[in-house]
């Protein structure tokens, strides 16, 4: 193995050498990860003999590396989490609505995920049918309204007889 290799002394040619192998190991396959994420490598396969001897060290010695593990789960989860949300705008995987660049009129969605504004159900107090509240109702009381006490028509509260 390549990286149990290098740990043995300093033998960089058997790690040099290691590479040519095949991908047994799965701990080679992040290295190169590691090595085309920054940049240097395009395609591993081909352009992994181009690497220097510096670049492979410092790949294999950033492996082992809590921030690297942790980068790594980062980027495993980031690709977990992306993968089967739809944008609420367009439908379109990948994105979420906030990113969406099918920005259509200001009010407007373009998708069948356009979430439906329910207004609730508001009860008038005075008639108790639905639709409006009390101050908007066009019902009136004929002249009297209820007691705020007892409910009745015909008198109010500051009338009421306060004797128990």
């Amino acid at each position: 193995m390549l990286w149990r290799d290098r740990w043995r002394g300093p033998c960089e040619e058997v790690a040099i050498k290691n590479l040519d192998r095949p991908d047994d190991d799965p701990m080679k396959t992040i290295g190169i990860d590691h090595l085309i994420g920054t940049g240097k490598f395009t395609d591993p396969r081909l352009q992994a003999k181009d690497a220097s001897l510096v670049d492979i060290v410092e790949a294999c010695n950033k492996i082992g590396t809590t921030s690297f593990q942790m980068n790594a789960l980062a980027e495993e989860f980031a690709v977990a989490l992306r993968g089967d949300k739809k944008c609420y705008n367009c439908g379109k995987p990948g994105h979420l609505k906030a990113q969406c660049r099918a920005k259509g009129e200001p009010g407007q969605n373009h998708s069948q995920y356009q979430q439906q504004t329910v207004t609730p159900v508001q009860v008038c107090a005075r008639c108790q049918k639905g639709g409006h509240t009390a101050r908007l109702s066009t019902t009136t009381y004929g002249g009297k309204r209820p007691c705020y006490n007892c409910g009745k028509p015909g008198h109010l509260k500051a009338q009421l007889s306060t004797t128990n």
